[in-house]
């Protein structure tokens, strides 16, 4: 897919774009997002993350030794010193992200943008595989926010993968391997 970058001219053509926002933009308003945004310019990422809170993780987690990942904390400042809340940041981007594909299906299928509302679209979005179902939740509830899947289809759907069942089914599909592939 062609992501929009910094440089307009440069479209980056990509699997996937890199998470992240613009710091010198409120969450709430329209700012700039994935390649848009240049590495060294001040701005939010790993902040999809941040969705999972350590006391979700229970007995399962333990800072006395400073294990939480250094991009988390600096996730975590960089919100409180901003005022910003994870939920809208990955709201945020999940709306640049959605109006972006929603443009790239308009123009390579040639569908008229109040077509794009009759089409069954089924999302699906890549997870941590040692997410709960709170961490989930808070997902989900970002992405309906964000109007995803959007337009109000009935017939679309919002569903969700662990991150290394995706990059399974990935695999399968681009070397065409046999789906009953004992590994």
């Amino acid at each position: 897919m062609h992501w929009p970058s910094e440089q307009p001219a440069n479209n980056v053509y990509r699997v996937k774009a890199p998470t992240r926002l613009s710091l010198h933009q409120p969450a709430k308003e329209v700012g700039r997002w994935g390649f848009e945004v240049s590495d060294e310019e001040d701005s939010f990422q790993w902040f999809k993350l941040g969705l999972m809170h350590p006391d979700d993780l229970g007995d399962l987690f333990d800072d006395r030794f400073g294990c939480w990942p250094i991009q988390l904390k600096v996730a975590e400042t960089l919100q409180h010193i901003n005022h910003v809340r994870v939920a809208d940041l990955v709201k945020t981007y999940l709306q640049h992200l959605w109006a972006h594909i929603l443009g790239e299906i308009v123009s390579t299928f040639g569908v008229q943008d109040e077509q794009v509302s009759e089409l069954e679209l089924h999302v699906v979005i890549g997870i941590p595989a040692n997410w709960n179902r709170a961490a989930v939740a808070r997902l989900r509830d970002a992405a309906q926010e964000a109007g995803v899947p959007g337009y109000g289809n009935r017939s679309s759907s919002l569903r969700f993968c662990t991150e290394p069942e995706a990059a399974t089914m990935a695999l399968v599909e681009h070397h065409h391997v046999s789906p009953d592939l004992a590994v």
